[in-house]
């Protein structure tokens, strides 16, 4: 069994790997050189990665994962299509 903590901690770096994500692809979609898009692409490629590892580790560990589009609020709770303050995400 894991701690409330660590199930706070898996949560948070599933959101930022989903931030960070699309960050990458908002970047990539901006950039006019082919080989940076390339790179960028490659780099979300890794936060999607890394994100379904998490997962992983959640389901084992009997902890819900987020579903897409979802984010941790303050407090522990979720809400679906959450931002950062200040940014956007469509």
């Amino acid at each position: 069994m894991i701690s409330e903590f660590e199930k706070l901690s898996l949560h948070e770096m599933m959101r930022f790997e989903d931030v960070e994500s699309r960050k990458l692809a908002a970047f990539a979609a901006q950039a006019q050189d082919p080989q940076i898009r390339n790179f960028l692409h490659q780099l979300q490629g890794m936060c999607q990665q890394h994100a379904s590892a998490l997962q992983n580790i959640m389901s084992q560990s009997g902890v819900p994962g987020m579903a897409a589009g979802q984010q941790m609020q303050a407090g522990g709770g979720f809400a679906a299509g959450a931002n950062l303050p200040g940014q956007s995400y469509s």
